[in-house]
C-alpha cells in the first residue's frame, strides 16, 4: 500500500473518494474544508486499527492533501482549502 501512495497519491485519493460511502472520506473533506480529522475518527469511521488510520492520514498529509497539526498531544489532520486543486496537481 505504501508504494501505491508514494507513486500515485492522487490516484489513491481519487479511488478512496470513489469507493468510500460512509461520508468520512475525501468527499467529506472536499465539502468541509478546514474540518479536523483524528486517528480515532478515521479508524472508527472506516473500521481500521489506529496504526492503519494514522498511516493513512500521514500519507495523505505527506501528499499535500491534508495538513497535519497538533492540539495538545492529539494529532489532527485538516482538509486544506485547496484540496480539489491539490488532487489535480497530483493527477496525471
Amino acid at each position: 500500500m505504501s508504494g501505491i501512495l508514494r507513486n500515485a497519491p492522487a490516484k489513491y485519493a481519487r479511488s478512496y473518494l470513489h469507493t468510500e460511502t460512509d461520508g468520512g472520506d475525501l468527499r467529506h473533506a472536499l465539502r468541509n474544508p478546514g474540518f479536523r480529522y483524528t486517528v480515532k475518527s478515521h479508524g472508527t469511521s472506516h473500521g481500521v486499527t489506529a496504526n492503519t488510520a494514522r498511516a493513512d492520514l500521514v500519507k495523505l498529509a505527506a501528499a499535500g492533501l491534508l495538513a497535519a497539526t497538533r492540539r495538545g498531544r492529539r494529532q489532527e489532520f485538516i482538509a486544506t482549502k485547496d484540496l480539489e486543486w491539490a488532487l489535480r496537481d497530483h493527477g496525471e
